[in-house]
């Protein structure tokens, strides 16, 4: 694959394609409908917590937010960013929006706040001090800034045509609008002006944008959104027309009003006129990274967009591009944002020690506890669940009868308190929803912690209790048609769906639900004809295109059905379940021997207990080892993902008893059945340890490219390559010394294999674990 020389990222924060398509269709995007025929468009799916600034920094690092550490705006950032990556591999950035801060890199940044109000509209806004990097050309950017009184009336015009008829004294959305124009207006101005100089990156990020797309609540502004993205148009033009046909121009949006961001990249190496599935915001980083042909970090939480591109790119890969691990006391914002992110990666167990210091922190707000109750259910710790519940439940009800008695007490006040100070009947009203207890949701809870424990029948109890307090509640009917379907009584699942169709309330999950049961009873084209109706709810759905493909395989049509499932697998490339449909198809109806092998090594290489046996996972503490920056990490992922719980206790999967060397050896039995990464230098004599079957993983990499890897993070600066390698072959002989004299079953894993031919791997892992 061709690697590229520049690529333009160009930041449209709050659109989406349901914003955007419209006005596609109207012709009122001509330059974005340029890029969309001209490369690959798709929706991003986004993370948790979803502040403006924790959105974007996922974005640029290719980390979730408990990795990069940005919760809110005073957040710092403790990863490296796309920028950094580069000006370690000396190439030329330009960063414009969407930082709070600047930083020291190979080019320049422009932080948010260069283009931001620092004064009211109708003062002079003066130039945010250390807004610009470097300093010297902090007095050139000042001159490019655009205050509103600056704005023209031609300008203006789009986005308020009945400005005359407009109260311009006393409407506060007025500034809004005229403020974050001028804001627009200056982003661009810095961007035209570094266009045409030197770089290999430039992000434009227009920070203001979400303040025309928002609601307003006067009808004289119900054009600003359109305009706004007409706005945006126009200055991409501006943009495509300074630069040459050799840069690659990517849009991206974190988050659009239907909770889904939006992108499309354009330019040499992409395919053209085609739309992708199954993106992610963490999924940008990596693909510039490979754009620019430089290695991608084991530690992303994203991957690269292979489909996106004409030849798919064979990364190399390191273990971090972070030079050393950045700490920080979160305050309780970020510590709930944090355990957001975590449940949202599927690391509850993390999550959940940070929930409980919040739920013992805010005794008075439950959705602490109930986040936490989530968590111990998904490690399935339900009788723990189960007793917060019950102080959730406690502490609900002394809240009620404190707010009653606080109320009684304000006596007249609380029927008058309309006519009572602001400060005054904000605490009344605080008071009341504190006093009133919702016997629905106490239904629901139980019913839903009793569902997760196994118990479906006394679930049921209580979510029938839930139906007669609140009838026309559909969310009780989901929860009633969950208990039907794990009693086996389809029927009564069926009729619950069917009811909420009759209410009009139909979604994603009553089509998957009708389709499942149809399937179980052998009604294949019902099961057909719901699956299509969830892909038209939502298309971006995997498994309504496996459902799809189960009911046309069924049906015998197998060309429509093999269609479904690589549409499947192209937005789910880990479905393993539809690697296997598209084998059976390929070898049994198709007969072409080739596909089927191929997509039965996908499945294997992805497979859940195919890849490592029950009886592997139960006897074994699998220690997985070798240098670092070998692809220790990435190898714990995959045995994560493959079933085998792992010991660890930090995003790179460590383990702190394996880092503190401590002599005690006595969690190795804690480690039956699990995974634990132990780097080469770490290993230790296991003889003092207790007996316990091992298996070791070892990992081996070519020692040059283990010391590109070690000197992209500042490491070994006071050897030479020869002293380097030296001191590396001698930590992994003497680890590979250790376990030859353990006798340790030993698997050497091939660090370029790993990455170019996972699926080979996977057969000896499964071979390997299984014996």
């Amino acid at each position: 694959m061709r690697t590229q020389s520049k690529i333009l990222m160009l930041g449209w924060p709050g659109v989406d394609w349901a914003l955007l398509g419209p006005l596609l269709d109207a012709g009122k995007l001509p330059q974005l409908q340029r890029l969309v025929d001209a490369g690959v468009m798709g929706d991003l799916s986004t993370v948790e917590p979803s502040s403006a600034e924790s959105l974007w920094a996922s974005l640029v690092t290719g980390k979730r937010p408990h990795q990069h550490g940005v919760f809110a705006e005073t957040s710092a950032r403790k990863t490296s960013a796309l920028w950094t990556m580069l000006s370690e591999r000396q190439l030329e950035s330009w960063v414009v929006g969407g930082t709070e801060t600047v930083e020291p890199i190979l080019g320049g940044m422009v932080s948010r706040r260069f283009s931001a109000a620092t004064a009211p509209i109708e003062k002079p806004w003066a130039l945010a001090p250390d807004s610009v990097f470097p300093l010297a050309q902090a007095e050139e950017f000042a001159t490019l800034r655009v205050h509103p009184h600056q704005l023209t009336q031609q300008q203006v015009h789009p986005f308020l045509p009945n400005l005359g008829k407009m109260d311009l004294e006393n409407d506060p959305q007025l500034g809004r609008v005229l403020g974050a124009v001028a804001e627009c207006a200056t982003v661009q101005a810095a961007a035209t002006a570094l266009v045409s100089e030197p770089w290999n990156f430039l992000a434009v990020h227009y920070d203001a944008l979400p303040a025309l797309l928002s609601p307003f609540s006067s009808h004289f502004y119900d054009g600003v959104a359109e305009a706004a993205c007409r706005f945006l148009d126009m200055m991409l033009g501006v943009l495509l027309s300074q630069i040459s046909s050799d840069v690659v121009v990517m849009m991206v949006s974190e988050k659009g009003p239907s909770g889904k961001g939006a992108f499309v990249v354009a330019g040499q190496g992409f395919k053209r006129d085609e739309r992708i599935y199954g993106a992610s915001i963490l999924d940008v980083a990596p693909t510039v990274l490979s754009g620019f042909g430089l290695p991608i970090a084991d530690d992303f939480d994203g991957h690269v967009l292979r489909n996106a591109f004409v030849e798919p790119p064979r990364s190399e890969t390191i273990s971090s591009w972070d030079c050393e691990t950045v700490t920080s006391t979160l305050d309780d914002s970020a510590l709930y944002g944090e355990a957001c992110s975590l449940m949202q990666a599927r690391q509850f167990a993390a999550a959940a020690e940070r929930l409980e210091k919040l739920h013992e922190t805010f005794s008075e707000e439950s959705q602490y506890g109930l986040m936490w109750i989530q968590c111990l259910n998904a490690v399935e710790n339900h009788s723990k669940a189960r007793a917060v519940l019950e102080v959730c439940f406690q502490r609900k009800a002394k809240a009620a009868a404190t707010a009653e008695n606080a109320l009684l007490l304000l006596g007249d006040a609380v029927e008058n308190r309309a006519e009572q100070p602001p400060e005054k009947r904000r605490e009344i009203e605080r008071l009341i929803a504190q006093n009133s207890v919702n016997d629905v949701s106490f239904e629901l809870l139980n019913g839903i912690q009793y569902l997760a424990e196994g118990d479906a029948e006394a679930a049921l109890v209580y979510f029938n209790n839930a139906e007669m307090i609140d009838p026309a509640n559909s969310r009780i009917l989901l929860h009633q048609a969950a208990c039907f379907q794990t009693l086996e009584n389809d029927s009564a699942a069926e009729a619950c769906y069917l009811r909420l169709q009759e209410r009009e309330a139909e979604s994603l999950a009553v089509s998957l639900g009708l389709c499942r049961i149809a399937l179980k009873r052998g009604q294949h084209e019902k099961a057909a004809g719901a699956a299509l109706d969830a892909v038209a709810f939502d298309f971006a759905t995997p498994e309504a295109h496996y459902l799809l493909g189960i009911a046309l395989q069924n049906m015998g049509r197998i060309p429509e059905a093999i269609e479904a499932m690589q549409v499947c697998v192209a937005q789910n490339p880990s479905f393993v379940s539809a690697y296997e449909g598209l084998t059976t198809m390929y070898r049994k109806s198709i007969g072409n021997m080739e596909q089927a092998e191929r997509y039965e090594r996908l499945a294997r290489s992805l497979g859940r207990d195919d890849l490592v046996l029950s009886s592997a996972r139960s006897e074994s503490l699998v220690v997985v080892s070798g240098l670092i920056g070998s692809g220790l990490t990435q190898m714990m992922r995959t045995l994560g993902e493959s079933g085998i719980p792992l010991l660890s206790d930090d995003e790179q999967l460590n383990y702190s008893p394996v880092r503190s060397r401590d002599k005690d050896l006595s969690w190795l039995v804690r480690g039956k059945g699990h995974a634990v990464k132990i780097p080469a230098a770490l290993i230790p004599t296991f003889s003092r340890g207790p007996a316990l079957p091992i298996r070791v993983i070892f990992m081996e990499r070519d020692v040059s490219e283990l010391i590109a890897a070690h000197r992209i993070r500042g490491e070994g600066a006071h050897l030479n390559d020869q002293e380097f390698a030296t001191l590396l072959e001698k930590q992994s002989q003497a680890a590979k010394h250790l376990f030859e004299v353990a006798a340790f079953p030993t698997l050497f894993v091939s660090h370029s294999e790993f990455t170019q031919h996972p699926e080979r791997v996977a057969e000896k892992m499964n071979q390997f674990l299984s014996e």
